[in-house]
């Protein structure tokens, strides 16, 4: 009853409706005692007041009305048109865009963080993927009359059924190649790789004052095991050689999700470092990442757990979001199941805090929505979903120039809407300000103009403006096979790296067990550690072998190979037993274990 709400129209019925509830609660009455005569026109329409009612009785069946104010709460929600000032999601979406005095510095704002094509978007860059847009157009409906376009298939003789090329490479040297080398504890690994990313200074007291202090390196590792398996410190104390205090100890005071994080971070960057990073890239002058999610079961309710018969039965789960580049994982938030995955997708992006600059994004059906491909753009970020059917897209393809100009297989459904693109440039400024400038959590701002229910001039501009760059895609999609190829390379990557971190997650039993938000959100960033330490001794082994290879063959050869070799394995891993933490492990010789790669690639490729 003290939750105020405010409504775009000045004399709102909504608001009407819920004084009356207020009015009625806030005097203490029960709800059967609510009375209202059907005279109250204005309130409630005419043709809804016989449903109200039960009986012969003159006055609106209570319940019945009450259930009836919150449906309308609900719908003016979900429009857009009932606010509540004090929500974070729900308030105005004016107010979560930045003030006229921001937006008027926006030139030396997009400057300071690097974005210089903000200032001119709504004029020179709309230009410019106008013109983009229009030789799409050309060229994919040329290359398909000249027979140019080898990937497009035509089925039948009326020439209307068609079909693409998806054949990729997936070929391997060897499915288990790294099984020929001695298999490494994960205690082992772990000590390894943080030693070689300097992890440890990641992890901070979380009392300033004890900001000097570092931890026990035995009793971290534990910890982030701990968690990443997911039986937690008490379970792991049963089963290494550590003592329950000192383990939640560190628990409490050095693990945070912002410290695993950073640490996740500092991972990153190591196998950026490495000379196999590159050659991964799956366009040479490019990084394309990836971003997807993948579902869980959790053992007790939280804010984001939901039902979902398709992926939990009668349980309840949670969504992870994970940005993956070059089989890292860079980023990774937790959602929930009815949480649209394409609403974080910036996010994800944007809070990239690793030294990999990201080029390209794709995605599946879910990553897409009304406006990513200009939330996107925005931050130099070329958006390339893949389509679960693409023939179904090519109806409602657009031109920036009349339709009448074009001729061939594909012709746009209708012109976009330029004037109003320019016409709300101002405003299209002012959310993309919004956006960089984090005035908000930008999942709710797409979230916001991506809803079907918000009848807004802005969102409808931002959609024609979405709709350029998406046709664009869908064209260059059906004209380039090396494009599809690679969308489809970067999205197998993906699904490796979830197959990995299931792994790590059921040496327990696959389940979050966090009561609350924050819990599952520690867990998943401590899976999503171990996993990138996985992926970042995996690396170190193959720039070894890839340096040997490079002296031995060349580049291009060297390449090639490596190509066909993903660091996203576990099978020289172990993962369960009893864990033994040192404060020092054993020196790895990479050297000699490449020499073993080596020997056993060398004689693969000889037969």
């Amino acid at each position: 009853m003290n939750v105020d709400f405010d409504h775009s129209w000045k004399n709102s019925q909504v608001i009407e409706l819920i004084n009356i509830l207020k009015n009625h609660y806030n005097k203490s009455k029960s709800p059967s005692k609510i009375k209202i005569k059907d005279d109250l026109g204005v309130t409630v329409p005419g043709h809804i007041v016989n449903y109200l009612k039960s009986g012969e009785d003159d006055h609106l069946n209570s319940t019945r009305f009450e259930f009836y104010v919150y449906k309308r709460i609900y719908n003016a929600f979900d429009s857009g048109t009932l606010f509540c000032p004090d929500s974070h999601s729900y308030k105005n979406l004016k107010d979560d865009l930045v003030s006229d005095e921001v937006l008027d510095n926006i030139e030396n704002i997009a400057e300071q963080y690097g974005y210089s094509k903000i200032p001119i978007y709504c004029d020179e860059h709309l230009d410019n993927i106008s013109k983009l847009n229009h030789e799409a157009w050309i060229r994919t409906n040329n290359n398909i009359s000249k027979g140019l376009n080898i990937g497009f298939n035509l089925l039948n003789s009326d020439n209307l059924t068609w079909s693409l090329s998806y054949d990729t490479d997936n070929s391997t040297y060897k499915e288990n190649f790294f099984s020929s080398v001695n298999k490494i504890d994960i205690t082992d690994l772990l000590l390894t790789i943080s030693d070689k990313a300097s992890l440890w200074e990641k992890f901070t007291h979380i009392k300033p004052r004890f900001s000097k202090q570092s931890p026990d390196k035995k009793s971290l590792l534990a910890c982030i095991l701990a968690d990443a398996f997911g039986f937690g410190v008490k379970k792991m104390a049963e089963i290494c050689n550590l003592n329950i205090n000192t383990l939640t100890s560190t628990q409490t005071n050095f693990i945070r999700k912002s410290t695993l994080k950073e640490a996740n971070d500092a991972v990153a960057n190591l196998i950026l470092s490495l000379p196999i990073f590159k050659v991964w890239n799956i366009k040479e002058d490019k990084i394309l990442s990836d971003i997807d999610g993948s579902k869980y079961k959790v053992k007790r309710k939280t804010i984001q757990a939901r039902h979902s018969k398709k992926y939990f039965g009668s349980s309840q789960g949670i969504s992870i979001m994970t940005l993956v580049a070059n089989h890292v994982a860079l980023n990774s938030r937790v959602i929930g199941c009815n949480e649209h995955e394409s609403y974080f997708a910036f996010d994800l992006i944007y809070h990239n805090n690793t030294d990999v600059k990201i080029d390209m994004l794709t995605g599946d059906n879910h990553s897409i929505n009304q406006m990513n491909f200009v939330a996107l753009d925005a931050i130099d970020t070329e958006f390339t979903p893949s389509f679960a059917n693409l023939k179904d897209q090519v109806n409602n393809l657009y031109s920036t120039r009349p339709v009448g100009e074009y001729s061939g297989f594909f012709k746009p459904k209708s012109q976009v809407d330029i004037s109003l693109i320019k016409s709300q440039k101002r405003e299209i400024l002012r959310v993309l300000l919004s956006l960089i400038l984090q005035h908000n959590t930008q999942s709710t701002i797409v979230r916001k103009l991506s809803s079907h229910r918000r009848n807004l001039i802005l969102k409808k501009a931002l959609w024609e403006y979405n709709k350029i760059f998406r046709t664009t895609h869908i064209l260059n999609l059906i004209n380039d096979e090396e494009l599809r190829k690679n969308i489809k390379k970067a999205r197998n990557r993906t699904e490796a790296y979830h197959q990995l971190q299931r792994t790590i997650r059921k040496v327990h039993s696959g389940v979050f067990s966090g009561g609350r938000a924050m819990e599952n959100e520690l867990y998943n960033h401590a899976s999503r550690l171990v996993a990138n330490c996985t992926i970042a001794y995996n690396a170190i082994l193959l720039s070894n072998v890839y340096e040997r290879l490079l002296l031995k063959y060349g580049k291009e050869k060297a390449e090639k190979i490596m190509h066909k070799i993903s660091p996203v394995a576990w099978q020289h891993i172990n993962f369960v037993g009893r864990y033994k933490f040192l404060s020092k492990g054993d020196d790895i010789n990479f050297e000699s274990l490449a020499d073993i790669l080596i020997e056993e690639l060398e004689s693969f490729l000889n037969h």
